[in-house]
């Protein structure tokens, strides 16, 4: 190997350690702020949630009566119950830019304007999100239980299994994008796909940390009532902006947190 290739060689790898610092660094900015910013405003996400449990009852106690009515019914009530809890989602999603950008929330008032301003868009977006999942676990279910072209059904269900993940995979930005950036449909779309494959490494951690949020507020039951769609909602906002800012230099503020645990156990001091 000549110097010169040595040297590019050096460089793309520098290039590469740069790139995954910096996705690294923003992980950590984003868990940071995620919990300080959730510590201050816990009172304001727990109303928040509140809020839109009482439209997501209908959801809940038909997914709690599953077993009692016919699977046919269900799916019948499944998917509307869930397209009304999207205005409500994108409602909670923009109380909680606005609780990151430390402006005066009044919860109640701003939850039903945000009802009222994203009721359009909200729904749409939910709608195109329910159709991509849903084609990609049909997809999933069909060829998995297809025997006769085994080679053709394993590739046609590992094809579903992307689907699925990169769909999951936008949903960090969807909302965040249409509370922050005031985007169409279209472009909203489109910036997601975009943010995704673009930065896919801190696209994938943060789906993950999400995820974990939602099994842990799953699981206990009462995380579902107080922060279900909240603490998830402020996590993917807090992540849009810093890697808006951070890695596309585009404008905005990002408050400095300088507290440590003393801070946590004693805020009064």
């Amino acid at each position: 190997m000549n110097n010169e290739e040595q040297t590019r060689n050096n460089s793309e790898q520098s290039i590469m350690a740069l790139a995954r610092v910096s996705s690294i660094s923003l992980i950590k900015e984003v868990l940071k702020k995620f919990f300080w910013g959730s510590y201050d405003n816990l009172g304001k996400l727990i109303l928040a949630n509140l809020f839109w449990f009482l439209f997501a009852i209908p959801l809940f106690a038909l997914l709690f009566m599953k077993s009692r009515i016919h699977f046919s019914h269900f799916l019948i009530l499944f998917f509307p119950f869930l397209i009304l809890l999207a205005p409500a989602t994108a409602s909670v999603f923009n109380l909680t830019f606005q609780m990151i950008e430390r402006k005066n929330v009044k919860v109640a008032r701003d939850f039903f304007a945000g009802i009222k301003r994203y009721l359009k868009r909200g729904t749409v977006l939910s709608a195109i999100t329910i159709i991509m999942f849903t084609v990609g676990f049909v997809d999933i279910w069909f060829y998995a239980n297809l025997r006769s072209l085994k080679i053709l059904s394993v590739i046609l269900t590992v094809i579903g299994f992307w689907i699925v993940l990169l769909v999951a995979l936008i949903q960090n930005y969807l909302f965040p994008l249409m509370v922050q950036r005031n985007l169409s449909i279209k472009d909203n779309l489109l910036n997601s796909i975009y943010l995704t494959f673009d930065s896919l490494g801190f696209s994938f951690a943060i789906f993950l940390i999400s995820l974990a949020v939602w099994l842990i507020m799953g699981f206990s039951g009462l995380g579902i009532l107080i922060f279900f769609i909240s603490i998830p909602s402020f996590l993917y906002n807090l992540a849009l902006k810093i890697l808006l800012i951070r890695k596309y230099g585009m404008e905005g503020e990002i408050f400095e947190e300088k507290r440590g645990w003393k801070e946590f156990w004693f805020p009064w001091k």
